[in-house]
């Protein structure tokens, strides 16, 4: 075996190549840093398939079968392109007939790659593919390190209480333990720190992103699994008292979520793709390459991914889904004067029942009893203030009173055992189907060429299980292709109208996943009702996204405090503001408070995609009475702070990221005290009887 060095984009890799054994990363080095050790001993590549299984018996995706089969043809290529550097690795199983090419690629001055494997069979034979991963690496304690110093970096979610992250030791109960392999006649381990995705609510427990640093030297490895449906990640080690952990990326898998692949002579797989960030001076490090590596794949699918323009919706703790002409026209006025750039209008618009809207979505018509005057009475009162106009749809789902439901043929819906698969009064679109993308792609189409609609929000409530019937493709398989096809809708429609921009939602940020995200301007980080809640969700959501893409919602009402108000707008300062509330009863005092926090806002926001993100006191718990976080851009540091509850420390000191000189408040800050001595920050804070916040600038 020999080490052979390659530099892709921002990254140089050590890969381990010979005749004896598959390929695999031995280290990785980002160019700012010094070499992280990524063992040599795990292949680039796992693959599963039903003739061939695992080398050893377990459920974990390492010691595949058709893996440890590859061998290297020929040299690694390497290639310039327009977004940046790949280097092509192809690899075969010879009496197998299969061949595998892994791509790497990365861009200049950023210190992570994006890794996907195209498979080939040339044999004469079918291959049931069962698993095929999208990358897959070890990762060292080092020379030095201290193995018990390797912590992972884990994120949990639900609706209500999404992006919630852990950093805690590998080596713990729950993780991967020692087993007595040698009291064991050297059994191999067979557990693993496993995080699984299901079906197309892709966040709704585990989350797609995860990381392992290493405390005692700094080494940090952090990776994303990009796929809108199934998805699955691992920490595993074999040995009892390994130094060096295994970890593999895979998207829909046949074990978790029936996406058995079927790859006939001559045809082609592509796995999901993987993102890895590697950082040498610890999780920071790694952080900011991951985030300036988001930035390059969304620069790559979005044709406008800098929008800033600030929004009003009027649903969140407002409206509620009852929207009217009455109740929209004075919202409209406020939300223009307080200083909204887009006024969207949620769910609901299209229903007569003013009852229940839930299970009428799908026809995508505007109601004329909800408005009287017709809804371009509405829209042209939202351009007249100066703000563009938007609507809430909820393109994949078809409510089972809609009159779409009685008459889109069958073969539009997903079905199993020949019924429409239904959960809350849903059915779900196929968008594998191009006759459902043609349809939906007129309804958009139609909104934004004849209402003049220019912000969409789309929406995703409902989620249907493991998969459908089609076309004799397992039913993961199914499921992926539809997802795949929802995007290539998206895709189409940012093609047809670039100057429209469009919001990812679902139930909040169930489906805020990498693959997804590449696609929308922005994704609501969450449908949390509760202001004081909030905060822990919108500084987790940068681990999931880049800071401009985390609509954090600000729902101001005239019952708040002038203190609460701005504890609810800093939150929302913190990503991408999205602002709510019933602003048209606001007092004049209330509306200067609420003007001077968005103006305050604007004027920093320039910098939101130029910054990343840091937890100067690491990831809150769910209720911790203080939660911090930072934003670092090229010239200041923004600090956030939030004091929920007096939990009898009002001193506070934050360490930055950098040496800085001065400081300021951008939002809120009566009350509050600062002291900058170089690199930390004392703040003293009020009395947090009611809660408090507090935004400031360190330059």
């Amino acid at each position: 075996m020999r080490l052979e060095e390659y530099t892709v984009g921002g990254v140089d890799l050590r890969l381990r190549v010979g005749t004896r054994a598959p390929v695999s990363l031995a280290a990785a080095r980002p160019q700012s840093g010094e070499w992280i050790d990524l063992g040599g001993e795990q292949p680039l590549v796992e693959i599963i398939d039903l003739a061939h299984g695992r080398a050893r018996n377990n459920t974990r995706f390492t010691h595949s079968g058709l893996g440890q089969r590859l061998r290297i043809v020929g040299d690694p290529v390497l290639s310039d392109g327009e977004q940046g550097q790949t280097l092509t690795v192809t690899q075969r199983a010879d009496d197998v007939g299969l061949t595998v090419r892994t791509m790497l690629s990365g861009s200049e001055g950023i210190g992570a790659v994006e890794v996907r494997s195209e498979l080939e069979n040339r044999g004469d034979r079918e291959l049931l593919i069962t698993a095929a991963s999208s990358a897959a690496f070890g990762f060292g304690s080092g020379p030095g390190g201290d193995p018990g110093q390797v912590r992972s970096i884990e994120g949990y979610s639900e609706q209500l209480g999404e992006n919630r992250w852990l950093r805690r030791p590998v080596r713990r109960s729950s993780g991967v333990v020692d087993f007595h392999s040698s009291e064991n006649e050297g059994q191999p381990g067979r557990g693993a720190i496993r995080a699984v995705g299901r079906s197309t609510w892709s966040t709704s427990s585990k989350l797609p992103v995860g990381g392992l640093v290493d405390e005692s030297t700094g080494a940090c490895v952090m990776w994303q699994v990009e796929s809108n449906t199934g998805w699955h990640w691992e920490i595993a080690d074999d040995t009892d008292g390994s130094t060096m952990l295994s970890v593999v990326l895979l998207g829909p898998t046949d074990l978790e979520n029936c996406a058995l692949i079927t790859l006939s002579p001559g045809e082609v797989s592509r796995t999901k793709d993987a993102g890895i960030a590697f950082g040498s001076s610890g999780f920071d490090d790694a952080m900011r390459e991951l985030t300036a590596h988001r930035r390059w794949l969304r620069r790559s699918t979005l044709p406008h991914w800098d929008r800033e323009s600030l929004i009003y919706n009027d649903y969140m703790n407002t409206l509620n889904g009852d929207p009217s002409t009455e109740r929209l026209l004075p919202l409209i006025d406020a939300a223009a004067s307080i200083g909204a750039e887009i006024f969207c209008i949620d769910c609901g618009w299209y229903d007569d029942t003013f009852t229940d809207w839930w299970a009428t979505v799908g026809e995508w018509r505007p109601s004329t009893a909800r408005f009287p005057g017709g809804i371009d009475e509405v829209l042209a009162r939202i351009r007249e203030r100066g703000m563009a106009a938007g609507l809430w749809l909820e393109p994949e789902a078809v409510g089972v009173r809609s009159a779409t439901a009685k008459t889109l043929p069958e073969d539009h819906f997903m079905r199993r055992g020949g019924v429409r698969i239904c959960e809350h009064e849903r059915y779900f679109l196929d968008f594998r189907n191009p006759a459902v993308r043609s349809r939906m792609s007129e309804v958009f189409d139609g909104l934004i060429e004849d209402h003049g609609v220019r912000y969409f929000k789309l929406d995703y409530n409902t989620t249907p299980g493991v998969g459908y019937e089609a076309d004799g493709l397992s039913l993961g398989q199914a499921l992926r292709e539809s997802g795949e096809g929802y995007l290539a809708f998206v895709d189409g429609l940012r093609r047809r109208h670039p100057d429209v921009t469009f919001e990812c939602c679902s139930s909040g940020a169930m489906r805020a996943d990498p693959e997804t995200l590449r696609h929308f301007d922005l994704q609501s980080t969450s449908d949390q009702q509760d202001f004081k809640a909030y905060p822990t969700i919108a500084v987790g959501a940068p681990m999931s996204m880049v800071p401009e893409q985390a609509g954090n919602w600000a729902y101001i009402q005239p019952w708040m405090t002038d203190e609460q108000m701005l504890f609810t707008l800093v939150t929302g300062a913190s990503g991408r503001m999205y602002l709510s509330g019933f602003v048209d009863r606001f007092d004049d005092r209330q509306l200067e408070v609420a003007r001077r926090a968005v103006d305050a806002y604007k004027g920093t926001r320039a910098g939101l995609a130029d910054s990343w993100p840091r937890w100067p006191l690491g990831f809150p718990e769910w209720d911790d009475a203080t939660v911090v976080f930072s934003r670092v851009c090229s010239e200041c540091e923004y600090v956030y702070i939030w004091r929920r509850a007096d939990d009898g420390d009002a001193t506070i000191e934050i360490p930055l990221a950098m040496a800085r000189r001065e400081v300021s408040t951008v939002i809120g800050g009566e009350g509050w005290h600062f002291e900058l001595d170089g690199s930390t920050l004392t703040v003293r804070s009020p009395s947090a009887e009611t809660p408090t916040a507090v935004e400031v600038r360190i330059c």
